[in-house]
């Protein structure tokens, strides 16, 4: 009986030493594991708001072939209303478009795999969420190894284009920025009748 107890003790202290909790701010306690080279199969960040700090402490702290879960609550943000905001948080000028929970989504990609091309590292969208209720924008991805190409990343990262008057949506890439024009534009001039493309830098390419 002795004998069994001790397993048993033993056992319980393996499954603690397995979990740990810790109220260690999060970029402390991520930084910390990349430090330790303790990286993660799965680092999940449930955030509140447009608060993305903790972002490059999450990318760096997930193993290659790993995911990364991140969050976004910031409904202002992703609809439009807070374009300075959305830019230093996502690094994504919004606009009021009529995706705009769509736009949500993919800024918030945007920002992660901005972030990860810093790194040397490549991530690939697996699975996105939007709930009214917040609203609460998930996205998780996959880290790989990069493979060295930044055309790569811009291929994937860039522009959406949104007229007003016609309704249409278009992908722009980096380098075709300067000649995108909306159909209602008088090509001699390239002066619009009514408006000319808005422009959101964000990840189109899923």
């Amino acid at each position: 009986q002795q004998q069994q107890q001790q397993q048993q003790q033993q056992q319980q202290q393996q499954q603690r030493q397995q979990c740990r909790v810790s109220h260690v701010e999060a970029r402390r306690l991520l930084c910390s594991t990349y430090l330790q080279e303790d990286y993660y199969d799965l680092v999940d960040v449930d955030s509140f708001g447009s608060d993305t700090s903790w972002l490059a402490a999450a990318v760096a702290a997930v193993r290659f072939g790993g995911m990364l879960y991140i969050t976004s609550t910031d409904g202002f943000c992703s609809s439009g209303k807070r374009p300075e905001r959305s830019l230093a948080a996502y690094g994504a000028y919004l606009r009021a478009l009529p995706h705009a929970n769509e736009q949500g989504l993919r800024m918030l990609i945007g920002a992660a795999v901005k972030e990860a091309a810093t790194q040397g590292i490549s991530l690939k969208p697996l699975f996105s969420l939007y709930s009214y209720h917040g609203p609460v924008f998930r996205v998780l991805v996959r880290a790989e190894r990069s493979n060295g190409m930044e055309g790569g990343f811009m291929d994937g990262y860039g522009f959406v284009g949104h007229c007003f008057i016609h309704r249409e949506n278009r992908k722009v890439g980096w380098r075709g920025l300067s000649q995108a024009w909306c159909r209602c534009v008088r090509p001699t001039t390239h002066t619009s009748t009514h408006t000319i493309y808005t422009f959101i830098s964000v990840f189109y390419h899923f």
